[in-house]
């Protein structure tokens, strides 16, 4: 509780005598009533005085009480009110909490008790209290929102609504789930700083897109964009957000100088918009206090944890320089610093639960299967901690990471069963877009793993699941990702009209959003598409576009694009253009180290180079493709290059295995009534006819 009396300074000017007695009276008068009330009276601040209580209720009590008895002392007092966290320093409180509740006191009127939210939530259902809603305030220079309110009383002043109207910020009121892009916040300071503005950024969007009631744009969208030309209905347009988020942050020495912006484009206008200092030890808090300021802006739900952590501000600063150290890498050696930093964040605190799941992320992108073990045992212990303090933030994202790892590991039945247990706790926290993701992940671990007609369709529903989540809460980009998902089961299927109509429908989403990725993603389906039903011109222009997009954005898979630009020239009997870009292609193969997970793209190269020198009747051995099939699981490969095996080793073993490829597999997961159409595209009739001419010889 803060307080104050207004006029105090102009009494100084004119007797200092008389403002000193004003003093007087008030100490004599509050003292008592903060001891009466189980509050502990801190200090004197000028002519303010700062004290904490038991609870919101006895803070507000003693306020009451406070203005009823200065009535007859001609004393004009102001109260502030606020429920926050507070740091004990010998016999001073300082903290995020005493500043809020000091500026809150700052907009009372003389007479009145202005308190926030969370003190009216307190007082709510206490007989005796009622009050007035002044609005969402901007407590300028503290980079905070609160939702201000006055208590009602005979021996209050009540201010009016209206009069508060110069610092409210408007929240959004339409029909529309509100959507928001968080730009990166702009480092002012020196370049080895930048970590702060892009660690704290990254950290913000995170927490924003775990709300529920709003849509945030991922931070991989918005790093596609120049976003720092762009104009705010720029990034708007590219985004397909209502409301775009800026700021600044600037390091100087213990001390960090921000400012953010809220802008609302519909309306053309600043919502909120703030400059303040942050001194280095609220670090960790300052993410926290801009994510709850932007959400409560939005009416987006708050997402109120009880584990929150209490961050180390030096861990956190170490593991906010691995995070953009890790997300920038380009060398081995950059992931040596990232993993450096991190150990150093968990020496300081080895509890902090993002540095520890982030360090089992580490090890399973950098050593993937051989890593899986390793990073999952440091899951399963932050798992079993979340459980024990009932943190369903982390639970979910342990579980959301395990089902991950174990699927990308191809081990699908454990995966799924992960997947499965992190869609029951989303239910139970209603947390809809955990939902959203945990259905199209199952979604995709069963299509992965799918041999039958019955998984695919299995995969489906569940996709169907996280469709339908995305177009209640309008999230366009999850819908766009889902629906072109979805045109790949329907290509699956055989359903190839479906398929097209999908692909078509999720890259009118993409364009509109700018997302060159999922674009990029796009071509390649097509193109795959049109392959398998043999119309192969049209396909090679879906492979092109794809081949640019990833030239353009330095895709390291480009090598797959070109592969499939090569088997189109070959269909089309373009031989020569065939080994001019095999030529060009055999500067990315090491003849000499074919790796374990590159074995598959050097195979597809070599049986293509064979293939085309077998067209012009030119000499060719099969070396290469023996040492590539030594290391390499022969199931894997699909009944085209099975095919193309037989052709170059005249071996009728693989087209037993080519055709029953097709029958034992492909044609299991086809809707019955496609099966005619796809066995009479190019490549599968040609297979069954080869099959037919020779075993029914043979036989």
């Amino acid at each position: 509780m803060f307080t104050d009396i207004a006029g105090y300074t102009e009494a100084m000017s004119q007797s200092e005598q008389k403002a000193l007695e004003m003093l007087r009276k008030k100490r004599s008068i509050i003292k008592p009533l903060i001891d009466e009330h189980n509050g502990t009276y801190v200090k004197e601040i000028g002519d303010g005085t700062l004290s904490y209580f038991k609870s919101g209720f006895h803070a507000s009590l003693c306020a009451k009480e406070l203005q009823k008895q200065i009535q007859d002392n001609n004393l004009n007092i102001r109260v502030g009110i606020h429920i926050g966290d507070i740091v004990f320093d010998k016999d001073d409180v300082y903290g995020d909490g005493v500043n809020i509740a000091s500026r809150i006191e700052s907009l009372a009127p003389i007479g009145g008790v202005l308190i926030s939210k969370n003190v009216y939530d307190e007082l709510i259902n206490k007989d005796g209290f009622e009050g007035v809603h002044l609005g969402l305030q901007s407590l300028k220079g503290v980079g905070r929102l609160v939702d201000v309110y006055a208590i009602k009383d005979e021996y209050l002043v009540v201010p009016k609504p209206q009069d508060y109207k110069k610092n409210e910020v408007e929240i959004h009121n339409d029909d529309e789930i509100p959507s928001i892009a968080i730009i990166p916040f702009k480092n002012k300071g020196s370049e080895e700083d930048i970590f702060y503005a892009y660690g704290i950024s990254s950290d913000l969007i995170s927490d924003c897109s775990g709300a529920k009631g709003v849509n945030v744009s991922g931070l991989n969208d918005i790093e596609q964009l120049d976003y720092e030309n762009l104009k705010y209905n720029e990034l708007a347009n590219n985004l397909s957000v209502r409301y775009v988020s800026t700021g600044t942050l600037w390091k100087m020495g213990e001390m960090f100088q921000l400012s953010i912006e809220l802008y609302d484009t519909k309306n053309k206008k600043v919502l909120w918009s703030d400059r303040w200092q942050e001194k280095w030890d609220n670090l960790p808090k300052i993410k926290d206090c801009l994510s709850e300021g932007l959400l409560r802006a939005l009416d987006a739900k708050i997402n109120s944890d009880n584990n929150e952590e209490n961050l180390n501000p030096e861990a956190y600063e170490f593991y906010l320089k691995s995070r953009h150290t890790w997300n920038k890498r380009t060398t081995k050696e950059d992931e040596k610093i990232a993993k450096t930093f991190l150990e150093k964040a968990l020496e300081i605190d080895s509890d902090m639960s993002e540095a520890r799941l982030f360090s089992a992320v580490m090890i399973f992108d950098s050593e993937h299967k051989s890593g899986l073990d390793k990073a999952l045992k440091i899951i399963f212990k932050l798992l079993k901690d979340s459980e024990k303090n009932k943190n369903f933030k982390f639970i979910m994202k342990c579980l959301n990471n395990i089902g991950y790892m174990y699927n990308n590991s191809g081990d699908f039945t454990n995966g799924e069963i992960y997947l499965n247990k992190l869609i029951d706790i989303a239910k139970e926290q209603n947390d809809e877009n955990m939902l959203g993701i945990a259905n199209s992940n199952l979604a995709v671990s069963i299509f992965r793993r799918a041999k039958n007609l019955e998984d695919v369709h299995k995969s489906k529903e569940y996709l169907l699941k996280a469709i339908n989540i995305a177009k209640e809460n309008q999230n366009f980009d999850s819908l766009a990702t889902y629906l072109q998902f979805r045109g790949q089961i329907y290509r699956q299927l055989g359903d190839m009209k479906n398929a097209i109509n999908d692909f078509n429908s999720s890259l009118e989403l993409f364009v509109k959003s700018q997302n060159t990725m999922r674009i990029e993603m796009h071509y390649l389906q097509m193109g795959l598409l049109l392959y398998e039903i043999g119309d192969f011109k049209n396909a090679l222009l879906e492979f092109k576009n794809s081949y640019q997009v990833k030239k353009d954005i330095n895709e390291d898979r480009i090598q797959w694009t070109e592969v499939f630009i090569i088997k189109i020239y070959y269909k089309l009997g373009l031989y020569e253009k065939c080994l001019d870009d095999l030529e060009n292609l055999s500067k990315k193969i090491d003849p000499n180290n074919i790796s374990n997970s590159n074995n598959d793209f050097e195979l597809s190269y070599y049986i293509y180079l064979n293939l085309c020198k077998r067209a012009l009747n030119e000499d060719y051995n099969n070396d290469m493709i023996d040492s590539c099939l030594k290391t390499i699981n022969i199931d894997i490969l699909d009944y085209e290059e099975v095919f193309h095996l037989y052709h170059l080793y005249h071996d009728k073993s693989y087209l037993e295995m080519a055709y029953n490829k097709i029958n034992n597999e492909k044609l299991k997961s086809i809707e019955k009534e496609f099966i005619h159409k796809f066995l009479n595209y190019p490549i599968p009739k040609a297979i069954l006819k080869e099959y037919n001419n020779i075993f029914e010889t043979t036989d």
